[in-house]
Formats: C-alpha cells, structure tokens, sequence
C-alpha cells in the first residue's frame, strides 16, 4: 500500500480550530482510507488553499461506496465499525464551520472532502530583543 500527501498551491493553507480536534478529523480518514484498501492499494491526501477556503481530500482506490449511501455514513451508528468515526468527523468540521463531502462508486474508491473556512498567515513575530548589556566588570583594585 502506497500513501502520498501533497500540498497544492501557493502559500500555507492555515486554519483556525481546536487543534486536537482537527487532527482527530485527519486520522479519522486516514484511518477510514486504511480500512477499505487493501494490500497494493493507493491513497491520497492533498491540502489545498482556494480563496476563503482550506480543502483536504483523502482518495483512496479501495473498496469505494456506493454514493446514495454517501450521507448516511456520518450519521451514528449508520455507517460500517462502531458507527461513530466519521459521524465525529462530521460534528468537529460542522463546528468549525466547514462541510465535509464523500463520493465514490462501489469497487472504485472512495473520496472524502473536507472544506473549512482560511485564516491569513500571521507572521511569526520576533522575539523582544534585550537591549545589549555590557558585561559587568568588577573595579580594578587599589
């Protein structure tokens, strides 16, 4: 199995969220991808920036899906496994403002998008420079 992570597009996509939570979005996916494809398999992720908007994608060729089921698979318990993983994913991108979409067919893959709203870069301030201090210099004796 084969797993390529991109960055397409000028500048760095920057979102602002509750860290942990968006990270649990990622591997929630990338764990989702792992499970419907098999050995020899290809999956894909790609961050994106368009305007206003930070695009992640995950493909994968696994096992796909069928796309009127697309829907169902972020509602609790609806989906394959405990029903819960990507009924989360759904809560965490709703509650930082975003959508999250999945496409695919059965046998051929599946695509899960996620949009969520672009934050200008801040740039990294510089640190408070001390003023030079001069060495101190015990007096000389006598």
């Amino acid at each position: 199995m084969s797993i390529e992570v991109r960055c397409d597009g000028p500048g760095d996509p920057v979102v602002r969220g509750v860290e942990s939570a968006l990270r649990r979005v990622i591997s929630a996916l990338l764990d989702n991808a792992l499970g419907h494809t098999g050995p020899g398999g290809h999956i894909r992720v790609t961050l994106t920036g368009e305007p206003g908007t930070v695009c992640l994608t995950v493909r994968d060729d696994g096992a796909g899906l069928d796309p009127g089921d697309a829907e169902r698979l972020f509602t609790r318990f609806e989906g394959t496994g405990f029903g819960l993983g990507l009924a989360l994913v759904r809560e965490v991108v709703d509650g930082h403002h975003g959508t999250i979409t999945a496409d695919g067919r059965p046998g051929g893959g599946a695509v899960f998008t996620v949009r969520l709203p672009a934050h200008p870069a801040e740039p990294i301030a510089e640190p408070a420079r001390r003023p030079d201090r001069q060495r101190y210099q015990p007096p000389l004796p006598g």
